[in-house]
Order: structure tokens, then sequence, then C-alpha cells
């Protein structure tokens, strides 16, 4: 399975279950914006927890203009010519500004974060 993110504005890491999976583009001090670069992440079966939830982390730094994830399908898809959504990601998302590694962590207390919607048009 992969996570597709699609054109994500300018840099982002993604962890699932607090494992790093993937990362395009280069955070400071050595910024290098990737926001032409279609996200697409292999979800490695051995950080998969099969028997409960999962936790997905999206860290991304903006450096001008609008940011993060702009564009494109967005969801878990098996390998294919043309994506089959396996799980859709559209929904609200929990949102914060800043930058804290210990975000990623399964228990991270994410309960002051505003709600917003992803993939949703009109909403």
């Amino acid at each position: 399975m992969y996570l597709h993110l699609g054109f994500v504005d300018d840099v982002d890491e993604k962890y699932l279950n607090g494992h790093l999976i993937g990362a395009t583009g280069t955070f400071p001090p050595n910024y290098s914006t990737a926001y032409n670069a279609y996200r697409r992440y292999y979800l490695p079966e051995r950080y998969i927890n099969f028997d409960g939830d999962n936790i997905i982390s999206v860290r991304v730094y903006d450096a001008e203009l609008s940011g993060g994830i702009i564009s494109g399908q967005i969801g878990i898809f098996t390998l294919g010519d043309v994506p089959e959504t396996e799980i859709s990601l559209e929904t609200n998302w929990l949102f914060n500004t800043g930058d804290d590694l210990q975000r990623k962590d399964i228990f991270y207390d994410d309960s002051d974060w505003s709600n917003i919607n992803v993939g949703l048009p009109g909403l």
C-alpha cells in the first residue's frame, strides 16, 4: 500500500505510527523546496498496526505564500496503473502551526488543535 498526498508546498516528512516513511524537499537550515513533486510513500508492513489504530503524521514546512497539501489524489492506494482507493484520507484533519518532532508520537496530546477539511471541496 502507498500513501498518496498529491502535491505539498514546500517540504514534508511523513510518519506512520512514529516511524519516518519518507520526505521530500529539505527543511531549514538547508531549505530546498519540492512544491512541484508528487508525494507517494510506501507503507512498510512492519510499521502497520493490523490489530488497531494507525497514526499518519505529516510534517510540513512552507517558506512563502500558501502552503500545505495543495492538490492531487489523497489517500492510501494499492500499487497499480490506476490508483484504487483503499482508504480515503479526505476528511477532517487536526492542524496546528509550529514544529515539534514529538507530534509524530502516537500518544501526543493534540486536543487543542484546530480542525481543517482535507480534500473535501466546498466544506
